[in-house]
C-alpha cells in the first residue's frame, strides 16, 4: 500500500465498504467441489455484457439437455426475484444455478458463451 501511497485505514475501510456490499450475493451458497460429499452444489453466475442468455426470458434461460440443473432464483441489483417476475435477463444479473458439479458448468458456460 506504501508503494500505491495509498492510506492503510483508507483502503482497509473501502475494502470493509465492498465486502459489505457484495456479501449478500453469496449468502448461503455451498461453495461445491468435484468429490464433494453433497450430491448437487449450488453456484452464482454473474452474467456478464455480451452473455449468450441477455434478454431471455429467465424460465427459458437453461439448455434443455441439462435436465438435472435448476435456476433457482435471479438477483438484480439488491432484489430477489422469481423466475416469472424476473423478465428479460440483463447484465450483471446472478443467477443462482442448482445440480450436479459438472452439469452446473456446463449450464454456466452455455449460459456465458456469446
Amino acid at each position: 500500500m506504501a508503494l500505491l501511497r495509498h492510506d492503510r485505514a483508507d483502503t482497509e475501510a473501502a475494502l470493509d465498504r465492498v465486502r459489505a456490499d457484495r456479501y449478500h450475493l453469496l449468502h448461503g451458497v455451498i461453495a461445491g467441489e468435484r468429490h464433494s460429499l453433497y450430491p448437487e452444489v449450488l453456484h452464482p453466475v454473474v452474467l456478464p455484457e455480451g452473455a449468450a442468455v441477455l434478454g431471455h426470458p429467465a424460465a427459458q434461460a437453461l439448455p434443455q439437455g441439462l435436465r438435472k440443473v435448476t435456476l433457482e432464483q435471479v438477483r438484480r441489483g439488491e432484489a430477489l426475484l422469481d423466475l416469472e417476475s424476473a423478465g428479460p435477463l440483463e447484465p450483471g444479473d446472478v443467477l443462482l444455478l442448482l445440480g450436479p458439479q459438472r452439469e452446473v458448468e456446463a449450464a454456466e458456460a452455455a449460459l456465458l458463451a456469446g
